[in-house]
């Protein structure tokens, strides 16, 4: 019995909204990331909040962003960057791959990214310099934009928390689980969700009252405080408590 190789050529790819298509992305990609990895040429760095762990990238689908030391670091990155195209079809949009040096002891090189001084974008979130208030004050008014869309509705005092906790909570988490939410940034916010709630300025109850649940006279109004800031806390703790739990069982 022989085995002899055979080609198929594909004529569909998977649907759009496949929960398969994800997962074959990540099994395209994931190469490369483990390339980077053991390639000794490129030199990591140790980002603030990493617990002294050294790391050389960070992936989430397509979007790749490399956390490196030097000009050959960068070369051998873009390199089997370049390796990967040959081989998936995939390319570097140059147009919107971004580079910052921070404490940078070389020669800036000329690699073709949109090179960025101040801060750089990544996940949606802004890196550099006063990144924490500079991405909670980027949020400010596209959540007013998003209250005055649902303003002119006629909408009950139900529909407007029920809109408060899917289009305002949800867009903040996010960023609340990187960065405290600040109390000036807080203090706006609860002014525009109550505003949104009354139609004006002047609120009828006291806001105790309306962050209670129904079941105890309130209105279950989500309390924004207790919500972004907590889930923060949760994480931090869930991230302490993994890392103690690893050094014990590499001790045993």
């Amino acid at each position: 019995m022989s085995l002899k190789p055979f080609t198929q050529r594909n004529r569909a790819g998977v649907r759009q909204g496949c929960p398969l298509s994800p997962l074959l992305f990540i099994m395209a990609m994931e190469p490369l990331a483990c390339i980077i990895r053991q390639n000794k040429m490129i030199k990591e760095t140790i980002p603030p909040g990493n617990y002294g762990k050294d790391i050389k990238l960070t992936m989430y689908m397509d979007d790749l962003t490399l956390l490196l030391v030097d000009n050959t670091s960068i070369k051998e990155g873009l390199s089997l960057c370049e390796r990967l195209t040959v081989g998936s079809g995939m390319k570097i949009n140059k147009n919107k791959s971004e580079i910052m040096y921070r404490n940078w002891n070389e020669i800036n090189g000329k690699w073709g990214l949109i090179e960025q001084s101040d801060s750089i974008k990544i996940l949606g979130v802004q890196i550099g310099e006063n990144m924490k208030m500079d991405n909670w004050k980027a949020k400010l008014p596209k959540i007013q934009g998003k209250l005055l869309q649902w303003k002119d509705r006629e909408l009950s005092l139900i529909g407007k928390i029920l809109v408060i906790k899917t289009e305002i909570i949800s867009t903040l988490a996010y960023l609340a689980s990187m960065f405290p939410l600040p109390y000036k940034i807080m203090t706006s916010i609860r002014k525009m969700m109550f505003c949104f709630l009354w139609g004006s300025q002047q609120e009828k109850l006291k806001r105790d009252i309306m962050y209670r649940p129904v079941s105890k006279g309130g209105r279950n109004v989500p309390n924004i405080e207790m919500k972004l800031n907590g889930s923060g806390t949760k994480k931090w703790f869930r991230r302490s408590y993994t890392r103690t739990n690893q050094k014990t069982n590499y001790r045993k």
